[in-house]
């Protein structure tokens, strides 16, 4: 490990900029804004001590073309991990398809041989009436509907079949299955695969759950009612487009 001879305050820069890499892409070519993305841009001799830094850590970065800088190990990583994502991506829809060949998929559950439902209890005359001279005092109770939660079901229901249908992001119902049962935010959902359908990234999965390291555990609902119009101005497209899709087979 070449790193080994470094100081504490070194090793604390190279990761910090290696994090910044990984969520951005690269670092600037830019001593002062390094400064800032490593937490150094303070002190009396911050630039000193960091120019003394930068000569032991410059050779572990390399320049592209827009001038920014890479750690190629750091790629060489990503581009693994896409790899492997992509790979698992393919083989759960494969073995999907698999089911469906084989009709299993949806599965139901056999129902157990001579069931019957239950049938409704005979009420005698004098209940019958007793009961319907009780519902003519009653008046009806409407009870309370949840209907911004109907939407959200509904809203993330619809874009998922069109996600699938549509092949943008054929893994799209086993993605909404596996956020739900790890209880992620129905809406951290919904923004989630909206992203996806809006940028259409080579890795669907693995794009949604970066976005839900986020969204997920620092939901803002506020940003979620103001972006709402346009959330169902979408959704009112999408579920035209199902329908065309669904008559065009």
């Amino acid at each position: 490990m070449d790193t080994a001879s470094w100081d504490p305050e070194q090793v604390g820069v190279y990761t910090r900029l290696l994090f910044y890499q990984w969520v951005n892409g690269s670092i600037p070519n830019d001593l002062d804004k390094i400064a800032r993305i490593a937490g150094y841009h303070s002190g009396r001799k911050w630039q000193s001590n960091l120019a003394r830094m930068w000569r032991e850590l410059c050779h572990k970065f390399a320049t592209l073309p827009d001038g920014n800088l890479v750690n190629l190990r750091l790629e060489e990583t990503r581009k693994k991990q896409d790899e492997f994502r992509n790979k698992l991506s393919e083989s759960g829809q494969l073995g999907i398809e698999k089911k469906k060949e084989m009709g299993i998929f949806p599965f139901k559950p056999p129902l157990k041989p001579g069931f019957k439902p239950p049938s409704k209890p005979k009420s005698s005359s004098s209940v019958f009436s007793l009961q319907s001279s009780i519902n003519k005092d009653l008046k009806p109770v409407s009870l309370p509907v949840d209907n911004s939660r109907r939407e959200i079901e509904t809203e993330l229901k619809n874009l998922t079949e069109y996600l699938y249908q549509s092949k943008i992001f054929s893994n799209a119902p086993g993605f909404k299955n596996a956020c739900l049962k790890q209880n992620k935010n129905p809406k951290a959902i919904i923004h989630a695969l909206t992203q996806i359908k809006n940028n259409r990234p080579k890795d669907p999965w693995g794009y949604g759950v970066d976005i839900l390291k986020v969204e997920d555990g620092n939901y803002n609902e506020k940003e979620f009612q103001s972006k709402s119009s346009q959330y169902k101005a979408d959704f009112l497209g999408i579920a035209e487009n199902l329908k065309k899709i669904k008559r065009e087979k």
